[in-house]
């Protein structure tokens, strides 16, 4: 018994109406068009089918109204692709609603060309489930590196172990989080803004390194995460403050769909949070739904679907007490109320869910389908209500290390997905799936009255609501740092010494976008995953950045003039982890030298620019060190030339080049007296007396320029 058992004779019609009690008449077309052109989905809507609803009715089928599939579209029969001539016609029609939503119509149907029989329908039942589901463009995962704390990355083999964002950000608001929400960790250290500076910053990697030392236990109800509808907005804010707070994380934004009378109706009768509850619950222990098929038609085609399906009603009443240790509610003590009324039942429970069976049968009553309806292939009112975010591990691609359930609120228009429980150098996939509330039809052939030359049919509709699942988006992503850029390179000889060279190793500072070079296969299928990480497309440039340690340094060197990079590709010389190399040579003869980086995380680098290195012997030994251009480049490189005068200007600031008066000279009776003048009322940086080496670094070739500049002026005294 529940209670929706009690309200169901509060709802229902006590006798039977007569014929004159109808409440109101259906709203039917004055005729049927003999040619029906249904509208086509629109670029951001996915058409989908109960695949039970396809060519099973044959009196649909007759009048070209059922749905099926024609190469890669997806439509009625009319509207179908392939020829298509309708053997039965309707003629004319009458009908009426009934309290509940249902409706009746008497169909007066003619044979076209040929006599059909269709007495045998009498009393068959079907269900019509067609519904377009809007899908608002989710941008692939992007997983972002921001600092390298060994100690935190290497704690870990469990992700709900780590610190997860919202959970963590939200609970430096005093009443934003339950105590149920509440992990048992020190507190993040206080924010001061959007921004953290360098000594919060050091504040926040001694926090996490103690975090990871203290060996915390991992949280089991982090399995399934549930935002409630008043708190997403309050999420986007974590989000935003989170980002700079955080080592790495994942995130993507997820556009949500406008709110109908559905969503509006819950929030209302608290059925909000209740309804997001019992669908994680109900995915956690696997009841009440149903896997039915389901064929849809998208951007990418036809393809077919085994989502669940809910009763409405049923979801709504589903008792999901026994879940609550296995979740966690992202809100307040009221949020968790309104996500489990079950532990706390009031009368108010009994109101509000007598308001929402009003507000569902009103929903039904409203978009209720008839007869012509579902002649014509019209689509059933849908809103979505509910998301959820299954995440997935490389390690087991069917069961999902968490979940992340939300509400489609009118609070927000985007929800900033950011998922921070994530162990660096593994895969995750990321599902996005919506829930659908559909007012779909079931509908029977009551009588079939068969005339001389046509048939009058009634047919009579009842409301089936239902709740359906739909994967809406997929996206994988890879948490690394990003690769590292490859080193600045010195070549030294030493003095009166032959046969040997110092290699002086440095890591540069820039930050440049390239396209990825590799030597080999397996290097290949890295590039593609950190694309993924990044969130670009096959075929992208990639970031390259030193955000993480250098591990080690790989030198090529080889005696044979290169052709191009991959003349490299075996001739590894060296495998060194120190910044000064010492390295044995001939004098007289020609190397040519290359260099990359690979990072603590396994990332390489794109080749240096290749070197052409000679020592010269003698008495005093001296080193040649020129620029090496691979012939296939070198052509290309003489003819494209840029003039580089209007890119770069250097002068001192005003505050440089102004008296500076604390140097006495107001005190001169006139010039003639002035025997020194001060330049510059900068409090710092000044620049005179100075030496500074400015180098410019091609973004294409990675050659370099160093221009070194000494700020001096003098002071000419005039003599009388």
């Amino acid at each position: 018994m529940t209670t929706f058992d009690d309200l169901i004779p509060l709802i229902t019609p006590t006798s039977t109406p007569e014929p004159g009690d109808v409440a109101r008449s259906v709203d039917l077309p004055q005729a049927l068009p003999r040619e029906v052109k249904i509208k086509k989905t629109s670029e951001n809507n996915t058409l989908r089918v109960e695949r039970a609803d396809m060519g099973q009715d044959p009196i649909i089928s007759f009048l070209g109204g059922s749905y099926t599939t024609a190469g890669d579209t997806l439509d009625t029969q009319r509207n179908s692709v392939q020829d298509f001539q309708p053997s039965l016609m309707v003629t004319d029609f009458s009908g009426s609603a009934g309290l509940m939503g249902g409706t009746t119509t008497h169909l007066i149907v003619q044979p076209i060309g040929q006599n059909i029989s269709i007495s045998q329908a009498e009393g068959s039942s079907y269900g019509y489930t067609v519904y377009n589901n809007p899908v608002a463009p989710i941008e692939s995962a992007k997983a972002t590196y921001g600092i390298f704390i060994e100690d935190y990355e290497e704690a870990f083999t469990s992700e709900l172990a780590m610190l997860d964002v919202y959970g963590t950000m939200l609970s430096l608001t005093d009443g934003a989080l339950d105590s149920a929400a509440t992990r048992d960790v020190a507190p993040l250290p206080a924010h001061p803004g959007v921004s953290w500076d360098a000594g919060e910053k050091e504040d926040l990697i001694t926090y996490f390194k103690e975090f990871a030392t203290s060996n915390p236990p991992a949280a089991l109800n982090y399995e399934n995460v549930i935002f409630p509808h008043s708190s997403v907005a309050d999420a986007n804010s974590a989000f935003i403050n989170a980002r700079d707070a955080f080592p790495f994380f994942v995130g993507f934004d997820i556009n949500l769909d406008t709110s109908g009378d559905v969503c509006n109706s819950l929030i209302q009768t608290k059925y909000a949070d209740k309804f997001t509850t019992n669908i994680a619950a109900t995915i956690d222990n696997g009841d009440i739904f149903e896997r039915t098929p389901f064929m849809q038609q998208n951007l990418e085609g036809v393809s077919a679907d085994n989502p669940r399906v809910y009763d409405a009603n049923l979801l709504a009443t589903y008792d999901a007490s026994a879940f609550m240790s296995k979740a966690v509610v992202l809100g307040n003590t009221a949020d968790l109320r309104e996500a489990f009324p079950e532990s706390q039942p009031t009368f108010n429970d009994t109101i509000e869910a007598l308001q929402y069976l009003m507000d569902m049968r009103n929903i039904s009553a409203q978009n209720a389908l008839n007869a012509i309806d579902i002649s014509l292939g019209k689509k059933c009112y849908s809103e979505t209500v509910v998301y959820r975010i299954a995440k997935f591990s490389e390690d087991d691609e069917t069961s999902p290390v968490q979940n992340f359930y939300l509400f489609n609120t009118p609070d927000a228009s985007v929800f900033n997905f950011m998922d921070s429980q994530v162990i660096p150098g593994k895969m995750y996939t990321y599902k996005v799936f919506s829930y659908s509330f559909v007012a779909a039809t079931t509908y029977e052939y009551a009588s079939i009255k068969d005339e001389e030359t046509f048939d009058v049919l009634t047919v009579k509709t009842t409301p089936s609501t239902k709740i359906v699942e739909n994967l809406i988006f997929q996206t994988t992503a890879l948490v690394t740092s990003l690769p590292p850029v490859a080193p600045e390179v010195e070549f030294r000889s030493f003095i009166g010494e032959e046969g040997r060279i110092q290699i002086l190793l440095q890591d540069s500072t820039q930050r440049i976008t390239q396209q990825p070079i590799t030597l080999s296969q397996e290097e290949e299928r890295r590039i593609r995953e950190l694309r993924e990480s990044q969130g670009l497309l096959p075929g992208a440039p990639l970031t390259f950045f030193n955000d993480d340690n250098t591990k080690v340094y790989e030198i090529y060197r080889t005696p044979i003039a290169p052709d191009n990079v991959n003349s490299f590709e075996d001739k590894l010389w060296r495998r060194v982890t120190e910044h000064a190399v010492l390295d044995a040579v001939q004098s007289d003869k020609t190397y040519y030298y290359m260099f990359r980086t690979i990072d603590n995380h396994g990332n390489i680098s794109n080749p240096s620019s290749p070197y052409e290195v000679t020592l010269i012997g003698g008495v005093s030994p001296y080193i040649l060190v020129n620029d090496y251009e691979y012939p296939s480049v070198s052509a290309a490189l003489r003819s494209s030339t840029k003039n580089f005068k209007r890119f770069l200007r250097v002068r001192p600031a005003l505050q440089q080049l102004m008296v500076n008066l604390d140097s006495g000279i107001q005190s001169k009776p006139s010039s003639l007296d002035v025997n020194k003048v001060d330049a510059g009322v900068a409090t710092q940086g000044q620049v005179w007396g100075k030496k500074y080496k400015i180098r410019i670094i091609s973004k294409e070739t990675g050659k370099k320029i160093d221009f070194n500049i000494k700020y001096d002026y003098n002071f000419d005294y005039r003599e009388q």
